[in-house]
Order: C-alpha cells, then structure tokens, then sequence
C-alpha cells in the first residue's frame, strides 16, 4: 500500500474521531421545543352558518355569535376576524381573549351588523382563532326597496318650544307610485304632521313634509309617522321613525 493512500486513512480516522455524533448533545445544552397550541375550539359547538336572511335596503340588522361549551375544560377565543371585511358585515366591539367557562350553554361572545345600500346577495367569513378550521360563512340578501321614508331625530329640545324638520319620501322605483296618506301613531301629541293629499311620485322624485316636534315633559319621545303609499314594485319603508327628548330650559 503506497504512502498517498497511508497518509488518507489516517487522516480519515482522525476525522471520524474528532466528530460528534448528530444524536449525541452535550448535557448542557439547552433546547428550545416549540409546541403546538392545543386545538381548544374543538370542545366548543360552533354554528355552521351565520344567515342574516332577507334584510332591508338602507337598514341595519345586528345577529349575535352565540356558541356552547359542552366539555370540562375553558376554552379561549384569541381573535375573531372577518376574511374579506368589506363586504357589508361588521364586527361590533368586543375584548380579547374572550374565554368559555366549562359547561356553558348559549354564551353570546360578540355581535355582528350588516347593513348595504345596495340590493343583492352578500357573503363573507369569520374566523376564528387565526384557523381556517374554524371559518364560518356569512350570508345576507338585500332586498331592493320601492319608496323609502328617513327618519329623524330632533336631539333635545325645550319643553314647550318648537322643532320642525322635514322627513322625506322618495321614489327609487321605476314607475310612479301614490301616496295616499298619511298617519301619525303619537299618544301623547308631541309630534305633528299636517294631512296631506294623494299624489303622485314619479321615479326618482323626493318630497318633504315638515314634522313639528314639541315636548311637553322632561323625557324620551318617540313615534312612527307612517305613509300609505300604492303602486310600488317592490319593497316601501313607508315608516318614518321620529325620536326626540324634551329638556328644562
């Protein structure tokens, strides 16, 4: 065996000698193991599918996430998110983390709000704890509204003084509609609406008509002025919610 080839064994040797096996960790060492969380969610019963239904053009609707914890253990709730979050649906304010205590049934964690201007079907999904194991579809349909009515808050106003302001009707059909008349459902005559008489709204077109408010006590009022409206397509929101407190001077 030749010199060039001694010289390489040995080197070799040395080598293998003076290397540490991959298995073999120094006593002292430290190690860092990096856990999984647990997949606490698994203990909770969550809905399958949050439905807002048919919901009103221009209006608001408001569901609660509501879930059961049927096991013996707590169970957290780090982060609620939406996926897309601009689509119509809003996460109302809630506190994180948000935990479940053992044996709990119907627990309402947070609330959720859809409202669009515009008719059509929507969807979005929440999230919960960053995990796609725990996405739930959302759904709402808006419906397309014919004749739309506003609403109006007068705030606080003096008692025994005046606030007039107009509520409006408009016509967002394409074909004319009629209104008829109008009501006033007010017990305790604090809101005032002259009568009117039937007319015609074509498509497109808004009338106004004032609407006096006057309290006559330190309160909360409230009422509905309701308008009978004929010849719509689809939905009306003929009520035109008018809310108001009466204050000292």
């Amino acid at each position: 065996m030749g010199y060039a080839v001694w010289v390489f064994i040995a080197l070799l040797i040395v080598y293998v000698i003076g290397c540490t096996s991959p298995t073999d960790v120094d006593a002292s060492r430290k190690r860092t193991i990096i856990d999984t969380p647990p997949d606490i969610l698994r203990f909770v019963s969550l809905p399958t599918v949050l439905n807002f239904g048919s919901v009103r053009q221009f209006a608001s609707k408001e569901m609660a996430f509501i879930c059961s914890n049927y096991s013996d253990e707590i169970v957290t709730v780090t982060s609620a998110t939406l996926l897309h979050g601009n689509r119509g649906f809003t996460l109302l304010p809630f506190n994180v983390p948000m935990q479940i205590n053992p044996n709990s049934l119907s627990v309402n964690l947070f609330s959720i709000q859809f409202s669009s201007q515009l008719p059509g079907e929507y969807n979005d999904t929440l999230i919960l704890n960053k995990s796609t194991k725990y996405a739930i579809p959302i759904y709402a349909n808006v419906r397309r509204l014919s004749v739309r009515a506003s609403d109006i808050d007068y705030g606080d106003v003096k008692i025994e003084q005046n606030s007039s302001i107009n509520v409006e009707i408009e016509n967002l059909d394409t074909v004319p509609v009629t209104v008829q008349s109008v009501s006033n459902d007010d017990v305790e005559f604090a809101f005032y609406i002259a009568p009117i008489p039937s007319f015609q709204l074509q498509p497109g077109e808004k009338r106004n008509f004032p609407v006096v408010f006057t309290p006559s006590k330190v309160k909360k009022y409230n009422a509905i002025i309701r308008f009978n409206i004929v010849g719509a397509t689809n939905d009306v929101d003929n009520e035109a919610v008018v809310t108001g407190s009466g204050i000292l001077d």
